[in-house]
């Protein structure tokens, strides 16, 4: 789904781009077509600010790009090479090193994790995750927070069998609360917010915490398939181009970023509350464009502890997918 906004053409100078004022570069070089998935989560944004902003348009890339929920729908289309680029979550990029499937990292599409553990009004005797054992907690068991719970759940040197961990859609925490049908939850902190002021919950382990326990990157990819990249390496260098300029829009602009990544959930029949898609979007960061090892290794960490719960089978590395030259390139102080 492509919608051009206004705020964002006005912003970026596309208008001028569109009417061919803008150098002309876009029209002195054939028009690549590109097929382009991306998530519902923060790497929509970039995506958004890239087909929106003009900056695809200004490399010359025709982009086909299709909003996708799932993570094994993005992975069955890369697999299938209905899609030639896509943008990964961390658990997705595990789920990829998997199966060896034959992608690479080209560029990152954000980093950042913003979980909280709030607990019940009522239950005012707990002070701590200690209190809380043979207690239920909730948590999306599909969310990036996921893994970094059992991280902060090891380094704190506790027992993932101490509770029972259920699993709870975000969209019915509020409910789940008020049923008490869990005890605590681990829930994003754009979410919990809203939970606190309404004291339907209270913070047991703040974000500043968690992080400070964890510290996680959580960083999301921007990967392509390696039989487009070696057959059309010219067009992966563009692609990346454009992609290294909408992350630092993303970064520079934030109530128009924000803007941006309202409208597009509106547009997708969900309604965020202005407020919280701001708070979503400065707790990510899109300052960085280049993949490193450290992101490498924070996404191993994640598969270790996942499979220690036995929730995949094995804990792949993910280092030897990463193919730097083009983000090294097109922005080599990124």
């Amino acid at each position: 789904m492509v919608w051009v906004s206004d705020l964002c053409l006005k912003a970026l100078g596309c208008a001028l781009a569109l009417t061919g004022a803008v150098g002309g570069a876009a029209f002195a070089q054939t028009f690549e077509t590109v097929r382009f998935s991306y998530s519902f989560g923060r790497e929509a944004l970039p995506a958004l600010a890239a087909i929106e902003g003009g900056f695809f348009f200004r490399e010359g890339l025709n982009v086909s790009a299709v909003p996708v929920v799932s993570i094994p729908t993005t992975i069955e289309s890369l697999k299938t090479g209905a899609i030639d680029f896509a943008t990964v979550p961390a658990r997705g990029l595990i789920l990829i090193a998997q199966s060896r499937l034959p992608v690479r990292i080209v560029a990152l599409s954000g980093e950042g994790l913003s979980a909280e553990i709030l607990v019940t009004t009522s239950g005012k005797r707990v002070q701590s995750l200690n209190d809380l054992k043979g207690k239920a907690i909730g948590i999306d068991l599909e969310s990036e927070a996921y893994p970094h719970f059992l991280r902060y759940l090891a380094i704190s040197r506790m027992d993932y069998a101490w509770f029972r961990i259920v699993h709870v859609d975000h969209a019915e925490l509020e409910e789940t609360f008020k049923r008490r049908r869990v005890e605590a939850a681990v829930v994003p902190r754009h979410v919990s917010q809203g939970l606190v002021d309404g004291k339907i919950a209270r913070r047991l382990v703040s974000h500043e915490e968690f992080s400070n326990v964890t510290k996680g990157v959580n960083p999301s990819a921007l990967v392509v398939r390696k039989a487009f990249l070696d057959a059309r390496p010219q067009v992966v260098e563009r692609f990346v181009r454009a992609w290294t300029q909408a992350l630092f829009f993303s970064t520079k602009n934030v109530a128009q970023a924000s803007h941006l990544l309202k409208t597009f959930y509106e547009r997708q029949g969900v309604n965020v509350p202005a407020d919280a898609v701001r708070t979503y979007v400065n707790l990510a960061r899109y300052d960085r464009c280049a993949w490193n090892d450290r992101d490498s290794l924070d996404v191993e960490y994640s598969a270790l502890v996942l499979k220690h719960v036995g929730i995949i089978s094995e804990a792949p590395s993910i280092a030897g997918m990463v193919d730097h030259r083009f983000v090294r390139k097109v922005s080599p102080h990124c």
